[in-house]
């Protein structure tokens, strides 16, 4: 019953909605997001990263745009759906992601 009670909760419902991404933003869960900008920028500090000025003059470390896909499928599909259109080249390494030339293709 204690397992039944405790699933039923609010706190309960929220968390699950929440990793099931049931929310109303599309980005993916905000507190895993906050926790990944914060990865990001604690282990991306000497990289070659534009300067990112704080908003106002203020201390804050601005915030990153970032969302979550369903794998690297979903995010290069996402990629070509808004920012090529039919016909452009893609150029790419080699070796590649193995599916990047079906979803390039597509």
């Amino acid at each position: 019953q204690s397992i039944a009670a405790s699933s039923s909760s609010d706190e309960a419902q929220s968390r699950l909605r929440t990793s099931l991404q049931y929310l109303k933003s599309d980005r993916g869960d905000p507190a895993f997001l906050s926790a990944l900008q914060e990865f990001v920028q604690k282990h991306t500090k000497s990289d070659e990263l534009p300067d990112l000025a704080a908003p106002n003059g203020t201390q804050e470390k601005p915030k990153l745009d970032m969302f979550l896909t369903h794998g690297v499928s979903h995010g290069l599909d996402i990629l070509c759906t808004t920012q090529t259109t039919p016909g452009d080249t893609v150029l790419v390494e080699r070796p590649t992601y193995f599916l990047g030339d079906v979803i390039f293709h597509s």
